[in-house]
């Protein structure tokens, strides 16, 4: 899924990207990504990733629609996929009980805030590591007018392993 508000077209610069690769990776898949803002794996090819639009280089439209417990392009049973996913704020809810359902294991970057979701996120929480302090520098890209800029988020980030198993 992308994100069509400029405020959720956010990513993590790629050493932000490789800090939480080497702590919680590797990943087969981005749940929430574009071709233009997918992640990379360690030689720098793009990681398999489900889009909100039909797009031919994603797995899948729409990642609520597919069981992210399994590996893309494997069968059902085989290993367990490791996804990551920074979803758009208003989707972190629905990515956990997503994952919940699906049995899943995902890395997902969201602000640490009192919220609705937190509950949930942390029911199957099983290690978490900073990403981010209020108004860090380098941390973050939002594609606007056709490239990527520099972003301070307002909140701490943070990296969930949650593992709903």
């Amino acid at each position: 899924m992308t994100r069509e508000n400029l405020d959720n077209d956010v990513r993590l610069v790629r050493r932000a990207f490789l800090k939480v690769w080497r702590t919680y990776g590797p990943f087969d898949t981005d749940l929430m990504a574009s071709p233009a803002n997918v992640q990379e794996d360690l030689q720098g090819n793009k990681l398999p990733f489900y889009s909100q639009y039909f797009t031919e280089q994603a797995w899948a439209t729409d990642v609520f629609s597919v069981d992210i417990c399994v590996r893309p392009g494997y069968p059902k049973g085989s290993k367990r996929a490791a996804n990551y996913c920074f979803p758009p704020m208003g989707t972190i809810g629905l990515l956990v009980e997503h994952t919940r359902n699906c049995k899943a294991k995902c890395v997902i970057i969201a602000p640490e805030m009192n919220a609705n979701w937190l509950p949930a996120i942390m029911a199957g929480c099983i290690s978490k590591m900073t990403v981010a302090e209020p108004g860090e520098e380098d941390v973050f890209l939002r594609y606007e007018k056709g490239e990527m800029k520099g972003f301070k988020s307002r909140y701490k980030i943070i990296a969930y392993l949650v593992w709903f198993d």
